[in-house]
């Protein structure tokens, strides 16, 4: 194998080390500008010509080296209401910097306050916001008011944003209104039939200010220069639908410069991969998606369409609210209802699930148990480094994953804790989750069309590129289904024509979904489809297309092209009702809390909508069904202002695949009644088998050698003093992982909080190994030291390995997982050929990339 591995790393030392000089390339900025401060400039109100488009070259994904910026945090008070309207102050924690929270000085504090429900429908109680009205609500002296709220359920009521100036209630309300536009750009609307609730739609505009997107500062080291945004005409057709409704275009260095501030280290080429070509930005009023486009490299410019344009507050900073992730996904229950009612037969159904529980069950091998830790090969095959994978302790499954790859058995703690565990979990979500080969979550966005740009896309056909093996990308080719998991009504899946050229490859990146902007639109017939972030499902696999329908729809490409008008069409289109007296903040949030509640009843139309639909393999096509969908989508518009549908439809006992069903509910005869009840005989079946830890019964071999050796080299008392250190830690450690679960439990859901969660994380671990390092060194002691002192500790001092359940597996190797890997891996495999094997698998990828690059 030497003479293999030496010819391999010849070649691509020979391959990385050619001068390929591309038609193209972008430039690199000086990094000696002068320091200004960071701002967005709107160069005009109107549309304007853009740099001619250069000739098509195929779309490539190129790393980003990062110098990422840690997280910028704020500490704010979590207060908890009680329904008496008294209150409960649970001190202070740290969450990420919101954009109006940068809007005004550092006198200003901030509060997360929790509001009890006094009603099945989630309503506060009304003492609850009394409490807050008229300026009542102080604490430590200083007056407090309402500035944003989080919608709740009937379980948990609504979480709100609240603020204190420093120069008292009324001139502290104005300061921060006028900071944001209120009861100028952001104003009260008169009702009108399609929206009789015209404030909660300012507090669905004022809560995109306190959000967790991140800014990028501009101009970096890595970018020099000043942002500029130009405002252009939206494409909307003959049918009046806004065919860009909420997607930018911008300059490639600025994503991939926000990139390197934001993301981690490059990510993994695996099946899921999260891309910087694409985003979802928040900037002041504006919301919606930015996309890299060739034609604007090296201008600093991002093009908004108006209707991303929410209200006239342009933000000083770009913020990054999320970037662009492709990888694939399940089906739920509510997808096979449809599919099956559309006309796709159940033994396709039958046969995906058959297939992946033959792929989570049986005998366990090193595959099957990566399968189970949600790892690809290519993730494995990508990792330089131990602590890659985990992301240093922050990728829970991650950490498990590197376990299993340095050598630990899956019969020793705490991978044998884990690997129950997973298995189980797979099962169960096997019973809410179709996996089928063939479908796709992807980011929805236009053709770039902006510039004058000719369109290539037409009518119902798409471009997407998915991750393929081998870190590459392929494109989608001939028929497609696209859908939205939201979506109830068969009639809301949408049959495309999947197409792939030079041209749709240079201007649009991979990983997204890419609609045409000219004939006939996929999102008409009400649907309300648009592109300010939302996730499409991409279905390719054949089996789950319906046959019947599916050349009839693609013949549909052939019809007439609307025209494209770009025209004050698109102003009429977002034009909104005259404006009346807008009341103050505080006033409109207390308003939301008391009626929005009521009128949130999404969760209760999906329910009766499942029951309806569960009743028969068509029943979501015929009888209550089709029109408690249609009152569904209606009660999504009731956040932004939109009516309240009447509720109509009976309860009667659950489906057994209807989530959270309890025992004796009713079997569905349709398909997804069928997958959940194949899920659950296998669940059952796990249960039944007796699992034999015999090598859980005896310490690893390999880390107790090696901790051996660690104290023959240090001093009794300093070993003993780092058996203390390592105490420290663990308790320091489990506290905060429960409080992080008991937020996790009481915090209100917020699209914005899992994200938040993970980077706080990340900086609280970065923090944690950085102080162990340093005690650690004043003991003449190196971090792997201390982390086979907490390994012996836990594992040996305390025979947690004879435990048959690693109730506490967070530790040490969320810490310390990097440094444990490295020292088995060494002694594991020692002459063993699976080191070379792997770093043989990473070689011919390097070689692949580095051949299609010079290609």
């Amino acid at each position: 194998e030497l003479p293999m591995a030496k010819a391999m790393e010849a070649t691509v030392a020979k391959l990385l080390s050619m001068s390929i000089a591309p038609t193209r390339c972008a430039k690199r900025r000086s990094a000696g500008s002068q320091e200004t401060k960071p701002e967005l400039i709107a160069l005009d109100e109107s549309p304007r010509s853009s740099p001619p488009m250069p000739s098509a070259e195929a779309a490539t994904l190129q790393p980003v080296e990062s110098h990422r910026r840690d997280v910028e945090l704020i500490e704010v008070r979590r207060i908890k209401m009680r329904p008496d309207g008294t209150h409960m102050d649970l001190g202070w924690k740290e969450v990420v910097r919101r954009e109006a929270i940068d809007m005004l000085d550092g006198s200003w504090q901030w509060a997360k306050v929790e509001f009890p429900a006094g009603d099945r429908d989630g309503t506060p109680t009304e003492a609850s916001v009394n409490a807050w009205m008229n300026g009542n609500f102080r604490l430590d002296g200083r007056p407090w008011f309402l500035v944003s709220i989080t919608k709740g359920s009937w379980k948990k009521s609504a979480v709100a944003w609240a603020a204190s100036g420093p120069r008292g209630l009324e001139e502290d309300q104005l300061r921060l209104e006028q900071a944001i536009g209120w009861g100028s750009s952001l104003c009260l609307q008169q009702p009108s039939t399609a929206r009789p609730h015209p404030s909660f739609l300012l507090q669905a505009r004022v809560k995109q200010l306190f959000s967790a997107a991140r800014p990028v500062r501009l101009p970096s080291p890595g970018l020099a220069g000043v942002l500029q945004v130009v405002f252009v005409e939206d494409v909307v057709d003959e049918a009046g639908i806004i065919r860009t409704d909420g997607a930018a275009e911008c300059d490639p260095e600025i994503l991939a410069e926000a990139a390197r501030q934001l993301l981690p280290p490059a990510p993994f080429p695996g099946r899921r991969r999260q891309l910087h070509h694409g985003a979802q930005i928040r900037c002041g009023g504006v919301k919606g998606t930015a996309v890299a486009v060739p034609r604007l490299r090296g201008t600093m410019t991002m093009e908004v369409p108006r209707s991303m344009r929410k209200w006239d507050l342009l933000g000083h900073e770009l913020r990054i609210a999320s970037f662009s992730v492709v990888r694939p996904t399940g089906l739920n229950s509510t997808m096979l209802l449809r599919l099956e009612a559309a006309g796709v037969p159940r033994s396709a159904f039958i046969e995906a699930q058959e297939a992946w529980l033959r792929r989570i069950g049986g005998p366990i091998t090193r595959r099957r148990f990566l399968r189970l830790l949600q790892v690809d090969e290519e993730d494995i095959a990508s990792a330089a480094a131990w602590g890659e994978l985990s992301r240093n302790g922050a990728s829970f499954l991650g950490s498990f994953a590197e376990l299993l790859l340095a050598g630990f058995s899956p019969w020793q703690q705490p991978l044998l804790t884990r690997l129950v565990k997973q298995r189980e979990a797979a099962l169960k979500q096997a019973s809410e989750k179709l996996h089928v080969d063939g479908a796709w979550s992807c980011r929805g966005r236009p053709e770039p069309t902006f510039g004058g740009v000719e369109a290539q896309l037409l009518g119902n056909q798409i471009f997407c590129l998915i991750p393929d093996e081998d870190g590459q990308w392929r494109a989608l080719r001939g028929p497609v289904l696209i859908a939205q998991a939201v979506d109830l009504c068969p009639s809301a899946l949408r049959w495309a024509e999947a197409i792939d050229n030079e041209e749709l490859r240079y201007k649009c990146g991979p990983g997204e979904l890419f609609f045409s902007v000219a004939g006939r639109a996929l999102q008409e017939g009400g649907l309300g489809w648009d592109f300010d972030g939302d996730y499409y499902v991409v279905i390719e696999n054949q089996s789950l297309i319906p046959p019947a329908w599916t050349q009839a729809e693609l013949s549909q490409v052939a019809v007439s092209q609307a025209t494209v008008l770009r025209t004050a069409a698109s102003r009429a289109a977002v034009s909104q009702a005259a404006p009346t007296k807008t009341p103050g903040l505080n006033q409109t949030m207390g308003q939301f809390l008391r009626e929005f509640p009521p009128a949130n009843s999404m969760g209760l139309y999906q329910r009766l909508w499942l029951l309806a639909a569960g009743a028969g393999p068509q029943a979501c096509a015929s009888g209550q069904a089709p029109s408690i969908a249609a009152a569904y989508s209606m009660a999504v518009d009731v956040e932004k202002g939109g009516p309240r549908p009447a509720l109509k439809g009976s309860f009667g006992a659950d489906w057994d695949f209807m989530k959270n069903a309890a025992d004796g509910c009713r079997p569905s005869p349709t398909a997804a009644g069928e997958v959940y009840r194949m899920a659950q005989t296998a669940l059952r079946q796990l249960a039944e088998l007796p699992i034999q830890p015999a090598e859980a019964l005896r310490p690893d071999a390999d880390l107790l050698s090696l901790w051996q050796a660690v104290q023959e080299r240090l001093s009794e008392s300093r070993t003993r003093s780092l058996t203390v250190l390592a105490r420290k830690l663990r308790s320091e450690l489990l506290r905060w992982v429960a409080e992080q679960l008991q937020q996790r439990a009481d915090d209100n859901p917020d699209s914005s909080r899992a994200s938040e969660m993970q980077e706080l994380q990340e900086e609280w671990l970065r923090e944690k190994r950085r102080y162990a390092e340093r005690e650690a060194d004043k003991l003449g002691a190196t971090l792997t030291d201390l982390a086979l002192a907490s390994w012996h500790a836990k594992y040996v001092e305390h025979r947690g390995y004879a435990a048959s359940a690693d109730k506490k597996q967070s530790w040490p190797w969320t810490i310390f997982g990097a440094e444990l890997c490295r020292a088995k891996a060494d002694r594991a495999y020692a002459g063993c050929r699976q080191p070379q094997a792997e770093r043989h698998r990473r070689l011919l990828l390097d070689v692949k990339r580095a051949a299609a690059a010079a290609a």
